[in-house]
């Protein structure tokens, strides 16, 4: 689901700078999970970063990999 820009401006409207920039970095980390599944190698050349980086925003955002690979 895709929100319009004004409801985009709305939303970040009632977050701080430094939550603004966790959903800005946490969206795409949880579309390469929905998109890669059980595939860590093709999610970490998705999104260019380390697997120790990868692990890290995951738990800095809260993101499970299982809700992901059940699915």
């Amino acid at each position: 689901m895709r929100l319009s820009c004004a409801a985009l401006r709305e939303d970040a409207a009632a977050l701080s700078l430094p939550e603004r920039l966790g959903t800005i970095e946490a969206n795409p980390i949880r579309e390469a999970l929905e998109a890669h599944r059980r595939d860590v190698k093709a999610m970490l050349e998705a999104l260019r970063i380390p697997r120790k980086t990868f692990h890290d925003k995951l738990a800095r955002y809260g993101i499970t990999r299982a809700a992901y690979e059940a699915g």
